[in-house]
Parts: structure tokens; sequence; C-alpha cells
């Protein structure tokens, strides 16, 4: 797997990866090599009714475990019998649609999303203005909810998340509780960009006690990965961390349903949102652990589905903290701090 990713970084360095003055970068992806992973981000590329296939038997029920074992269902669905086939169709029907619906509410708000950047980042002078844009285009949303930022580690584009934000159904299974972490490398989620691109990215790195992971993107709609070098931009994390005071940008999704009333309802929030603050102080302790509270104090605002949403140190345009928790007895909002980014990006690639 190194010798490959090598090579593929070696293709693309005789081009310049870096379009432009600011600190984003491009960083290439790769394809996947698992023949059931293509079959299965064919299916969720597609315009065809998985249930039309039924008929024909065309789709094993092997095969329709694996691609409901991809979307992180309950492992009970590994367990059924022929009898269940058309439930477990109509369970992987549930799934696409909720990730086609997302992409088009994603596509139809673009505007909307771009209009509320904007106005986050009056008064910012040309230069910060041109490196928030450039950090904007390289967030992204976790379907069904989390958030995220793709940074180039090497030559390949990561996306840089929360740990817990790579969640499966049985993470929640009472009989699972003895693991004293889920094993998270290897999960697979589908990812969207603010520009209504649509990819899959496998987790190649977690550590729950920091609540750091990276996820490897390898698959985008509209691209032959297999033959054409893609580039994806990125944005930079920082080195130093900031002091109390210092102005952050959160870019996140926040979920479009009330979770605090029983009868629920819209609540009108859009996807890639931009929330202003600032950095309120660190928690005492060791700021790499982030397995109560994230060490990194911050004041903007989130909701559910913000976990693993990059907060941006707006002189640097740098990512210097993901948000990860919020304190209910106070309204204290946290995150993993750059200590602890830094060493999960320094224990994946030393």
């Amino acid at each position: 797997m190194l010798k490959r990713t090598l090579e593929a970084g070696e293709q693309v360095q005789r081009k310049p990866r870096q379009r432009i003055q600011h600190k984003s970068l491009f960083g290439t992806i790769s394809a996947p090599h698992d023949p059931i992973v293509k079959e299965f981000w064919s299916f969720l590329c597609g315009n065809e009714d998985i249930h039309a296939k039924q008929k024909g038997k065309s789709i094993s029920l092997s095969k329709l475990k694996k691609y409901v074992g991809l979307f992180n269902r309950e492992s009970g669905w590994q367990r059924i019998g022929r009898e269940h086939r058309i439930d477990i169709i109509q369970e992987l029907q549930r799934s696409k649609e909720q990730v086609t619906s997302f992409r088009k509410n994603v596509q139809d708000l673009k505007d909307k999303s771009l209009r509320g950047l904007n106005k986050k980042l009056k008064g910012l002078s040309k230069e910060k203005v041109k490196v928030m844009e450039e950090a904007f285009d390289a967030c992204i949303h976790l379907v069904p909810s989390g958030s995220g930022c793709c940074v180039r580690i090497g030559s390949e584009a990561h996306v840089l998340t929360c740990a817990h934000c790579i969640d499966h159904d049985d993470d929640d299974d009472e009989s699972n509780q003895s693991l004293a972490e889920p094993n998270r490398v290897g999960r697979y989620k589908v990812i969207v960009w603010a520009n209504g691109r649509m990819g899959l990215a496998q987790c190649v790195f977690s550590d729950d006690k920091a609540d750091v992971a990276l996820m490897k993107i390898v698959a985008l709609t509209s691209q032959d990965i297999d033959t054409v070098p893609v580039t994806l931009p990125t944005a930079s994390v920082a080195t130093i961390a900031p002091e109390k005071g210092v102005t952050l940008l959160l870019i996140h999704n926040p979920y479009n349903w009330d979770l605090e009333r029983a009868e629920g309802g819209q609540m009108g929030f859009i996807p890639f949102s931009v929330e202003d603050g600032e950095v309120d102080g660190y928690r005492k302790g060791d700021r790499a652990d982030s397995s109560s509270f994230g060490a990194l104090k911050h004041s903007c605002w989130t909701y559910w589905g913000t976990s693993g949403a990059p907060l941006f140190d707006v002189r640097s345009g740098c990512i210097i903290g993901i948000h990860n928790s919020w304190d209910s007895r106070n309204g204290q909002r946290h995150g993993v701090a750059l200590d602890g980014i830094r060493k999960c990006l320094q224990a994946y690639a030393p």
C-alpha cells in the first residue's frame, strides 16, 4: 500500500500542486481496489432503482449484505436469510435515497451557503477573504451526519474529522460495550462538498482518546480516478496553537431537525453554515486528550452534526482545532486542540 501511494504521488509531482499563492493546497486521491467497493459506488451513483434488479436477481444476497455493511448498518443484516431479501433491498434503497436527498439539498442551497460565508468575511482583508474561501472549498459533510475538512498528507488528500463521526450502528449495541474502542479503521463514509460533489472515503486512522480520525478518499462523482489524476482543495493545519481571544471561523453542517423537542420540526439550518467566535481558552490537563471534553474551548455556535467541523484561525486560514463536544451544564463548546491533531498526524505519517 505504501509503495502504491508513493507511486501515485510521483505521477503528480510533475504537475504544479499549489495553484494559488495561499495556504490551500491540492491533494490527489487513490482509486478503490476492492471490486465490491467499486460496484457499491456504481450503485450509489447510478439512477437505477435497486428494486428493478431484484426480479432478475442480478445482485446476489451476499453482495447485498456487503453493500449494507458499507453503509455501516447493524451487523444483524449479515445474518438474514433469503426470505428477507426484499427487506435488505428496501434498506439499501432508503440509504441511497438519504444520500441522494442530502446531496440535492446541498446543490440547491449552494448559493445560500456562499452568501453565509461572504457575510462572515465582511471586514476582512482581501487576502484573508481569499484564504477562507479556499478553506471553505476544502470542507466536507459526512452523510448522514458529521463534518470534516480535507488536508493533504504527503501527496494525497485525506479527510480530517472526529473519531466518533466514523460511527456504525453496532457502536450503540449494549453487547459491544465491553470493547474499549470500536474498530473504526476500514469503515467507509459517503462525503459531500459544498459544490455538490460526492465522494467515498475509507477510515485509515482513528484515535478515540484524541477523538481524531483520518479518511482516505477513494471515489468521486464524475471522475474516472483509475486513469485520471484527480486533485482536491485541502486546508493547512496550523503549527502554533492560538491564544485566548483569537477570532475563529467554524464551517459545519448542523442537523436540520429539532432534536430538543419531542415533536421535532425543521430548523431552517443550511449545509456548510459558517459561524464566528473566539478561542475561550483551554481545559486543564493533557491538550491531546479529548476522551471527555476537547481541550480547546471556543464560542462558535454549534448543533448536532457539527462534530468533526474544522475551526479556522482567520488570520491564516489554518485549522487550529476540530469541534467535538459541548458541556450541557454551561453551554461551553469544546474542540480537539491542535496538540491532539498534530499528534495524530504524526502517528499516522511520521
